[in-house]
């Protein structure tokens, strides 16, 4: 089969692929008017057109045909587009619409521009060279907008440039174009000349009533062939006794059938009864599910490209009949066949096959695990249709079924209802100790809740999911990083329309700071970067008020000096001005009339009292402000009162890119000079913060509050100081270097050890200078993500400074390994399950993944390796003896994963699968064990895997 995007999501490939051209039963010149660029619609039977013949016509002209036979599924105008867009994909002509199809589903944008486009891009692809035939296209006229669509949006474009036929039973629903060229049964029939003329060619001694009424059936393409291959199966006097017998097209099928499988063996007859059951069959199929790759050849057989057949529907009720109920596959065969259809890729016909034989549990295992790409694809009505044919209860055990279910809810406007079912999937993903599904589906609660106008719930369920998923043991892989941001902007939304602004932009910072590549994260890049801007603007607002405030303390100080200067204008001596005598004086200078009252000497005092105020109310806890002097403003009378205005207004606006403005770390403290005996916070305000750092002399050193470091080294390195991630490393060798410190505490190790193992063959100058160089690398990268020390030179060695607080991953999963080994020896397999299951859950990846060759990490990473493999191995087992097989079968295939020569994994994987009912996938098993281990190590499996192998081939009890 061809590869193709989503696999496993697609309806059944063989439907598209085209019939062999090889045998072609006769030339119809009706097949090759059809050839021509025009749309043709043929009205016959199922089966009852030679199609082989069709495809010949088309090869004939040198055009390959796109082919699709249709189903009831079809009624689907999701499943239908995607059909088709695979059998398009066959031929590169359906790219751009199949990446539409995914990003802009149907369901959601409407399907007439799908449609649409695909006809465009199928008519541009194939003009010169290529067809579109669609079979059983009846499937799509009732009652469905499949048709609607298909004849007025995909067909019109298509049309014009290639060859279409439509071929169906039935007349089609009113409103087809006129322009469609119409054939019915009696275009294809042979002449009754014809029909006698191929009659006698065979030589059959009929009698005259026979001979009409043989004549009259052998006019249909089908019969004919049928007549054809019996006369070469049996003699010339047996096919006579049979056709003498015969009443009508079907019954003489049916003894034409008996006929020819006379002389099969049973094996290729059970095979012909599967392929009967499942219309569509391969070799690689039969074989392992009955053991024979042949099935019974006749004219029944339809042969497909890529070594698929089928079986036509005309003769399914014959063949059904000649092979009698003994030939019919097995309830276990049928499993077998739909297990096989499902690993290779043909979910729908596997699903149908599960529920044909109620086994609604393997049914809603394969549905899970297609939910999501059909939910991409837009094919929601079939999958409802399934969902609705499930018991209620399976809910429970596959949440996404209700999630699935609210993400086409939502996408219906049903907000309330889409809402219900996220909260229940949430609950479910819970129940499971699924913390990634049910943050996931907490947070499209939020996004119900909020389009539903209940902003409460929605900001409740946003902060719910993000806590959940940063408690979460695995809170740093992607899945969880993805839901953390989209969470933190989600409150961010909630918060800004709700009114607390501070909350917002505090949360769109965070979470534009964990944005990853993507378009659909643009969103949250833009509201960082607004966010971001409308901080600057705060902060500059503040600035100026400040300015303002010292131009308003000078602005007072100057006019109490001018009303001073009104007061006495004759000077502090009081004597007169100038050389003139008192006659010359002015009156106005001689009697100013300004003397000082009580009311007076309030006004200056006033304005101050009043601006002291403005500024308490910016700085609670009467603080006053301290000028670049330490002085208090307003200045003394020593100094000019606009030049302390001029360098308290510098002081207070910043320049662009200042770090005076910079957010200090969390717990470090500053003080700023309140009244007698009592300090304010730095953390009060920025803007205090400034004038104290401007005045150096009358701050005390900051103190740091104990930090929190937390490293995970299993995969890829992540270091988070005080919920603060550090993005990005200066180098490969600084992480490594960081890695290398946290991992040997005990000694720390010296310049000398660290020159020696990462700068081994450079001399000791060089040497020294390298690891000043990373050390200095390193603390930088910390730096950036927390401003507080974390790297340390103390008594010759590098080592974390004495107030971090490290949570180290590797430390956690030894300790988790050990508690499981103690409670397993003495029988406590609960806590040893859940102490086990903590422990793979750390286990990320490889330990420093990001830096696989170096030297010294390598029998590090071994030992966890096998640790972590020794610990799936024993959590497997507990799960095995508990009963839960599922459970130990997935343990065992991630064993298998790391180390694909592992045969006890494989042996409890065969076990597994063969107490759960499913021993063909152990013996799958098997042969993927035989294969590895031939392959890797050029040995065979040990006696205890293949005894294992012979009991469950017996079916015995393992």
């Amino acid at each position: 089969m061809t590869a193709v995007k989503h696999r496993g999501t697609m309806p059944l490939e063989a439907r598209a692929l085209v019939p062999s051209a090889d045998h072609p039963q006769a030339a119809y010149l009706a097949f090759d008017d059809a050839a021509e660029p025009q749309l043709t619609i043929y009205d016959v039977a199922e089966d009852s057109l030679p199609t082989e013949d069709l495809a010949a016509a088309f090869l004939r002209k040198g055009r390959r045909p796109i082919w699709l036979r249709l189903g009831p599924q079809d009624r689907d105008p999701g499943t239908f587009l995607v059909s088709l867009a695979t059998a398009a994909a066959r031929f590169g002509a359906a790219n751009v619409t199949s990446e539409l199809m995914r990003a802009k589903p149907g369901p959601v944008y409407g399907w007439p521009s799908l449609f649409a486009g695909l006809g465009t891009e199928m008519g541009g692809r194939l003009s010169m060279s290529g067809a579109l035939v669609l079979e059983n296209v009846q499937h799509a006229w009732d009652r469905t907008a499949t048709f609607t669509l298909l004849s007025t949006d995909l067909l019109p474009p298509l049309a014009r440039a290639v060859p279409c036929v439509l071929v169906a039973s039935g007349n089609p629903p009113d409103g087809v174009p006129s322009a469609w060229v119409r054939r019915s049964r009696g275009d294809l029939s042979l002449p009754p000349t014809a029909a006698r003329r191929a009659l006698d060619e065979i030589g059959l001694p009929l009698s005259r009533r026979a001979d009409e009424r043989v004549t009259a059936l052998a006019g249909r393409p089908t019969v004919l062939a049928a007549i054809r291959a019996a006369r070469c199966s049996a003699g010339p006097r047996t096919l006579a006794s049979v056709l003498e017998r015969a009443r009508g097209e079907k019954d003489l099928l049916t003894r034409l059938a008996g006929v020819l499988l006379g002389s099969t063996s049973e094996d290729s007859r059970r095979a012909l009864g599967l392929a009967l059951r499942v219309e569509y069959t391969h070799p690689a199929m039969t074989s392992a599910v009955t053991g024979e790759s042949l099935l019974a050849q006749g004219p029944w057989i339809q042969s497909l490209e890529d070594g698929w057949s089928r079986v036509r529907n005309n003769w399914r009720d014959p063949l059904g009949a000649a092979l009698g109920q003994r030939s019919m596959p097995s309830r276990e065969a049928l499993h077998k066949a739909a297990d096989w259809l499902l690993l290779a890729g043909e979910g729908d016909e596997a699903i149908s096959v599960y529920f044909t034989l109620g086994d609604h549990d393997c049914a809603a295992r394969a549905i899970s695990s297609r939910a999501e790409g059909l939910i991409d694809l837009g094919r929601w009505q079939a999958l409802e249709e399934w969902l609705d044919r499930l018991p209620p209860g399976l809910s429970a055990v596959y949440p996404n079924f209700d999630y699935v279910r609210a993400e086409m809810m939502a996408a219906r406007g049903d907000s309330v209802a889409a809402s219900r079912l996220y909260d229940s999937a949430a609950t479910r993903y819970a129940n499971r100790n699924d913390a990634d599904g049910a943050s996931r589906s907490m947070l499209a609660a939020s996004a119900a809740a909020a389009n539903a106008g209940d902003l409460v719930k929605a900001r409740e369920h946003a902060r719910a999911a993000r806590l959940l998923v940063e408690t979460a043991a695995a809170a740093n892989d992607a899945k969880a990083a993805m839901v953390r941001m989209w969470a933190t902007w989600q409150e961010g939304r909630v918060a800004l329309v709700t009114g607390d602004t501070d909350y917002a932009l505090a949360s769109f910072s965070r979470a534009a700071a964990a944005v990853s590549v993507g378009a659909a994260a643009e969103p949250i890049r833009k509201a960082g970067q607004l966010a971001t801007q409308v901080a600057t603007l705060r902060r500059e607002q503040e600035s100026h008020r400040e300015a303002e405030a010292a131009l308003s303390r000078a602005e007072h100080q100057v006019l109490g000096e001018l009303l001073a200067c009104a007061r006495a204008p004759g000077g502090r001596d009081g004597g007169v001005p100038g050389g003139d005598g008192w006659s010359d004086v002015p009156a106005v200078l001689k009697m100013p009339g300004l003397a000082e009252s009580s009311g007076e000497r309030t006004v200056g005092r006033w304005s101050w009292t009043r601006l002291r105020g403005r500024l308490h109310d910016r700085h609670p806890g009467g603080a006053h402000i301290n000028g670049p002097n330490g002085a208090a403003l307003p200045p003394d009378a020593g100094e000019s009162p606009v030049s302390h205005a001029v360098k308290f207004a510098a002081m207070a606006v910043p320049s662009t890119g200042s770090r005076a403005w910079r957010a200090r770390p969390v717990g470090s403290v500053g003080q700023v000079q309140t009244a007698p005996g009592r300090t304010v916070s730095e953390g009060a305000s920025p803007h205090l913060a400034t004038l104290r750092r401007a005045a150096p002399g009358r701050v005390s050193h900051p103190v740091h509050a104990q930090a929190e470091v937390s490293v995970h080294l299993l995969g890829p390195m992540s270091v988070v100081i005080d919920d603060a991630p550090v993005e990005e490393w200066s180098s490969a060798r600084t992480r490594s270097l960081f890695g290398y410190l946290l991992t040997h505490r005990q000694p720390w190790p010296s310049r000398e050890v660290l020159m020696g193992v990462f700068w081994p063959e450079s001399s000791p100058k060089a040497s020294r200078n390298s690891l000043n160089v990373a050390i200095h690398g390193l603390r930088c990268v910390l730096k950036k993500a927390k401003d507080v020390p974390v790297i340390v030179y103390s008594d010759g060695t590098y080592r974390l400074h004495p107030d971090v607080r490290l949570w180290l991953d590797i430390e956690e999963f030894d300790k988790l390994v050990e508690r499981g080994r103690l409670h397993e020896d003495v029988g406590e397999t609960d806590q040893a399950t859940a102490a086990y299951e903590f422990a793979t859950g750390l286990y990320r990846g490889e330990f420093l993944a990001d830096d696989p060759y170096d030297d010294w990490a390598a029998l590090i990473r071994e030992r966890l390796r096998l640790a972590y493999l020794d610990t799936l191995g024993r959590l497997s087992n507990l799960h095995f003896n508990a009963g839960r097989y599922a459970q130990s079968a997935h343990l065992c295939r991630r064993i298998i994963e790391q180390d694909p020569c592992r045969e006890d994994a494989y042996r409890r994987l065969m076990r597994c699968y063969s107490r759960q009912g499913q021993p063909h996938l152990a013996l799958i098993q098997y042969r993927a064990c035989v294969g590895a281990l031939r392959s890797e190590l050029g040995v065979e499996p040990d006696l205890a895997t293949i005894t294992l192998h012979n009991q469950i081939r017996r079916h015995e009890s393992v």
